[in-house]
This record gives C-alpha cells, structure tokens and sequence, in this order.
C-alpha cells in the first residue's frame, strides 16, 4: 500500500492484468495542483473480496471513509448492505484472535474520552487513536480536545460536535479540525511544510512541492490556494 501521484480522474479500481488477476483499489484523492492528484493505492491478487479490502486498511493503519468505500463495493457488484457485513464481520473475527487488536481497543475507547492529550504525545503514539471513519460510523458527538487520525495525520477536535464522512478534516473544516504537527523553524533550512488554509508570518519560509518560499507577508488567515499561486504573499527563495 502507497500514495501514488496521477492524473485527475484516475478509476477507483482497476484489473491492471486480466491474464494475471491483478487488481488495484485507490481511495483518499487529494488535489496536488497542475491537474496532478495523489492517492492511496493497494494492489490484490485477485478481484478484492470485502474481508481483503479490511484487513489490507487495518494492516497498514489507513482509513477510508464509508461514502468511499460505498463506492468500491458498487464497482465490486456488491450490494453495500452485503459488503458492509463482510467488511465488519472480517474485521470482528481478526479482533477476536488478535490480543493486539483487542488492546488497542480499549486504549483507543479510553482516548475518545480523554481530551488533555499534549501534540507530543499525539504525534508518538497515532496508532492509540480511533480514525476519523470509525468516529463517523458511530455517530456520537466527540468533545472539543480528542485526537483522532485521517489521511496518515493525526489530528485535534475543536469544536465538539458529530463527525460526518462527508465533511472530513480539511481547509473548509478548519472550524472543527486541527491538524497536529511537528513543529518547524521556518528557516531556509528548516521550512515548514505549507498545506492550503495555513497563515502565514513574514520572514518565515515554507515548502511546497520541493519548492522553498520566504513569506513577505503577514496573514490571520489562509487561501485554497499554494504558494505558487500567491506572489503577494511569499516568493521563491
């Protein structure tokens, strides 16, 4: 499993070998700029089954949301309520043998509930959190403070609320979610990696893309826009 870079538009799964069975699975697309996208992909051996899909994202810690994999199922020829019962019934029979999976149960119950979790801490440990597609899947309200996990990032709830798949964590949802980093100098020789929707303070410098700018500007707010696409703001170093 990898994030792969293509061209917008790429299917969210593929036999890329009949003679071979090979097929491949992608979900979380994400914008990258100059009509590039980038993607979570996973190969199989032949056409995925439910119960491969949930163990390939619980092996390697990913998420998914439920409107994504609605879609996978559909293009799979599963009717999803058949394809959600396999989905949860794989992963309720991995639990039930697995005193790992079972431990890292209780302790991701006790985080939800917790709410003084310093970034450090969060940063070290992201495996100990339920992802952002398990708080959705339960449709409870989660309190201002709780760490959880999406898109391979760990992040801070808010503003408490009930998370829904449909408005993940993201510049439109600043509102609700923060996004818990490694702090950075913002030095030339320590930038800090600029994501849209990130202010911005003058004299510090940002990456993007393997680019480096220096901001010229100060800002209280971010743009959907990167940096390439703001002169005003930063120029390349």
């Amino acid at each position: 499993m990898k994030r792969v870079e293509g061209s917008a538009g790429v299917a969210l799964i593929e036999c890329t070998s009949p003679v071979r069975n090979k097929w491949r699975i992608r979900w979380d697309i994400q914008k990258n700029g100059d009509g590039l996208v980038s993607y979570m992909e996973e190969e199989f051996d032949s056409k995925p089954t439910p119960e491969n899909i949930e163990k390939s994202l619980f092996e390697n810690d990913m998420d998914i949301s439920k409107s994504e994999l609605v879609k996978i199922s559909e293009l799979l020829g599963y009717n999803w309520s058949e394809f959600e019962m396999r989905f949860n019934d794989g992963y309720n029979t991995r639990l039930g043998a697995n005193p790992y999976m079972q431990l890292m149960e209780v302790v991701r119950e006790q985080h939800l509930t917790t709410t003084d979790i310093s970034d450090a801490v969060a940063l070290r440990v992201p495996a100990t959190f339920f992802s952002f597609a398990e708080l959705c899947k339960r449709g409870k309200q989660v309190a201002k403070g709780v760490v959880f996990r999406y898109g391979g990032k760990t992040w801070r709830v808010v503003q408490a609320h009930t998370p829904v798949d449909i408005y993940p964590p993201s510049f439109e949802t600043a509102a609700l979610y923060v996004k818990i980093e490694s702090k950075h100098a913002g030095t030339i020789d320590d930038p800090i990696p600029y994501e849209q929707g990130m202010a911005f303070e003058q004299g510090k410098y940002y990456s993007q893309y393997g680019v480096v700018y220096i901001c010229i500007l100060t800002t209280e707010t971010g743009y959907p826009n990167d940096l390439k696409d703001l002169p005003t703001i930063v120029t390349p170093v």
